[in-house]
């Protein structure tokens, strides 16, 4: 297979105290974690802090939820990254209420910075978290763009969106679909197939279009992102059935919300291995033995985990050709991975169902 011969390829030997520093903020607890990744092509208008950077250092960050039934139930929190090296954690409030599963970030206050889109899966209610700065405080644990709850004050302000009560649909990306700097927030109905695009303006719906439909439901839109540097977002689809396209990926290349045409790239069988997000999140060092290190070089990465073994790994990008595989931080426990509370399905787009959930879109 091209993604285990690659997987074994680069796989790294060793591990540091920070990496099992960051691993011991998630396997503590005796759960499992799963990882999302959200959409990274660039808005017209670049806010302060980029999609996914919660801390405003130009490099995108990973966000967890907890999908258990233990004390760590609901809880959130973010994984501070430089490329695929981990830096640091903070917590985010919790939301423990399982059926809000996060769909999405982007900046839909216009202040520069990252917020979340949440989705009730029990109600079809649709929220944004926008994460404040306290600028009173100095030892603010979340870093920029979050505040401490511990005092009760209103550290984030809780936005609706527009209710959407056909639980079928599910949000599946944020990205900038139109003509505005603003993110817009794209769905999959999963019992029709049919892909669409809220327009917003902030919280505000501006208008809605359906882009098309995919017939065959073992077709799952698992993120947005420029595949083919023309600074649009395109939408990238796995095959999560069991038939002889198993595994496929494919990429709709879109103009606006306008397809033009669809390509296939490198099928990965083994349907243990998820793809739970997209992002800039390095780039290649070539030599004698060439490796993926920190930095970004324009184009969109694939960010995958394995359900059964806790691994989590990229996929360096050039457009849809596959360069090299590097690997995330590894969550070891994975005792729960197989309990009712499995991993949660990358159709949703902030994360998976499991214990702990990452989000990366």
């Amino acid at each position: 297979m091209i993604f285990q011969r690659a997987f074994a390829a680069s796989r790294p030997r060793g591990r540091s105290a920070l990496h099992r520093l960051g691993l011991g903020l998630l396997a503590a607890s005796g759960l499992c974690a799963a990882l999302v990744v959200f959409s990274t092509s660039a808005p017209a208008q670049a806010p302060a802090c980029a999609r996914t950077d919660f801390n405003c250092d130009g490099k995108p960050d990973v966000v967890w939820r907890n999908f258990g039934t233990g004390a760590d139930a609901g809880k959130n929190l973010v994984w501070y990254m430089d490329g695929l090296t981990y830096l640091s954690a903070v917590s985010l409030p919790a939301q423990t209420d399982l059926n809000w599963q996060i769909g999405g970030t982007g900046d839909f206050t216009a202040d520069g910075k990252t917020d979340i889109v949440w989705r009730d899966f029990g109600s079809g209610l649709n929220y944004v978290w926008s994460l404040e700065d306290d600028d009173d405080d100095d030892d603010n644990r979340y870093g920029r763009g979050f505040t401490d709850d511990d005092d009760d004050d209103d550290d984030f302000e809780q936005i609706p969106l527009p209710v959407e009560s056909d639980l079928d649909w599910q949000i599946v990306a944020v990205d900038n679909f139109g003509d505005s700097a603003r993110p817009d927030i794209l769905w999959q109905n999963t019992a029709t197939g049919e892909v669409r695009v809220w327009y917003m303006n902030g919280a505000v719906r501006v208008s809605s279009t359906i882009l098309g439909a995919e017939s065959d439901l073992n077709w799952r839109i698992v993120g947005a992102g420029d595949f083919n540097g023309d600074a649009k977002p395109d939408i990238l689809w796995r095959n999560y059935g069991s038939g002889s396209e198993a595994g496929t990926h494919r990429v709709w290349y879109l103009d606006g919300t306008t397809f033009t045409e669809s390509a296939t790239f490198s099928p990965v069988s083994n349907l243990d291995w998820e793809i739970v997000g997209v992002g800039d999140y390095g780039k290649l060092q070539s030599g004698s033995i060439p490796q993926v290190i920190a930095g970004q070089d324009g184009q969109t990465d694939i960010v995958w985990r394995n359900k059964v073994t806790g691994e989590s790994a990229l996929w360096l990008m050039n457009g849809i050709t596959f360069n090299l595989t590097g690997y995330l931080p590894q969550v070891v426990n994975v005792a729960s991975l197989n309990a009712a509370n499995g991993l949660p399905s990358t159709t949703q787009i902030q994360g998976t169902p499991s214990p702990w959930s990452a989000i990366t879109k």
